[in-house]
């Protein structure tokens, strides 16, 4: 059975693909794993240090590193120009 968080991950990951934002040329199940790697990074602050966590600034944390391994390549040449 698949945890919350991959069922989330998995449906955000194929509508960016439709839309064309995240590339399609890395199977589905390691995106879904990489996204999952970056929530847990950021998500371990919570529990080493509870008392300085952000939940607003670990999402930002989150969505940008997920975004930059998963970006299409012609998007991030389009940014960088």
């Amino acid at each position: 059975m698949k945890s919350g968080i991959k069922l989330l991950a998995r449906e955000i990951i194929v509508l960016g693909q439709e839309n064309g934002e995240i590339r399609r040329d890395i199977p589905l199940d390691i995106l879904v794993a990489l996204f999952e790697f970056a929530f847990i990074e950021v998500a371990q602050e919570f529990y080493m240090k509870p008392e300085s966590f952000d939940a607003q600034v670990a999402i930002e944390y989150i969505v940008d590193l997920f975004m930059n391994w998963s970006k299409r390549r012609d998007m991030i040449w389009k940014i960088k120009k």
